[in-house]
């Protein structure tokens, strides 16, 4: 379990305080999703922090109940959302590294 503690600066980086010392490292980029508006067909693209352990992609409705939950590979990577059957609407992806939330972006499903 990772007993650092983050802290954003106003340029954009992230410093973790603890562990093993203090690293720094960039934001992530906000999750890139295409095509949007989708008809199904639906690919995430990601970046997680360099020294990110664990990463997630949470799919939540305006509602902001977890519509699907998908587990990260360290670093960077696509995530094939096209067997999900989301119903018509707007869906927030979130993008999260560590438990901490580090980005979202919204997916428009047209039918």
């Amino acid at each position: 379990m990772r007993t650092e503690k983050l802290l954003l600066s106003s340029d954009g980086t992230k410093m973790f305080l603890g562990g093993k010392g203090a690293s720094t490292a960039s934001l992530p980029e906000l999750p890139g999703v295409y095509p949007n508006p989708s008809k199904g067909e639906v690919y995430v693209t990601y970046s997680l922090p360099e020294g990110a352990e664990q990463g997630q992609l949470e799919v939540r409705d305006l509602l902001g109940r977890i519509l699907h939950t998908e587990r990260l590979a360290q670093g960077g990577g696509i995530v094939d959302l096209s067997h999900l059957r989301t119903p018509p609407g707007t869906l927030a992806l979130i993008l999260y590294a560590d438990g901490i939330r580090m980005a979202t972006t919204k997916l428009i499903v047209v039918r």
